[in-house]
């Protein structure tokens, strides 16, 4: 094996460790999220249960202003992402220009 292949085939596992723990946990959650109130303290833990509770997500919509939560995330993200590149994009171009 040449010593390019061993550095990716590292990289990719260096990667993985890295990675793997963020998507147990978002894994994790999604089965949390499709679990009755019940049999998320059960023990040993199920990842998948056996039904599947919909009727969470029903509430999600039903009982909280969701839709409201989420305009307002859209707008904050939007607005903070839309001044980053005001002050940023010219702010790169002069210090850009300043070096060369």
């Amino acid at each position: 094996m040449t010593s390019r292949l061993i550095n990716r085939i590292g990289l990719f596992f260096a990667a993985l460790v890295l990675v793997s723990p963020a998507i147990l946990f978002f894994l994790w959650m999604i089965s949390l999220s499709l679990k009755f109130e019940i049999d998320n303290g059960a023990y040993p833990p199920i990842l998948i249960p056996e039904h599947f509770a919909w009727s969470n997500y029903v509430k999600v919509f039903e009982e909280n202003n969701f839709l409201l939560y989420l305009g307002n995330s859209v707008l904050v993200t939007g607005t903070a992402t839309l001044l980053a590149l005001l002050i940023g994009v010219p702010a790169g171009y002069g210090i850009a220009r300043l070096k060369a």
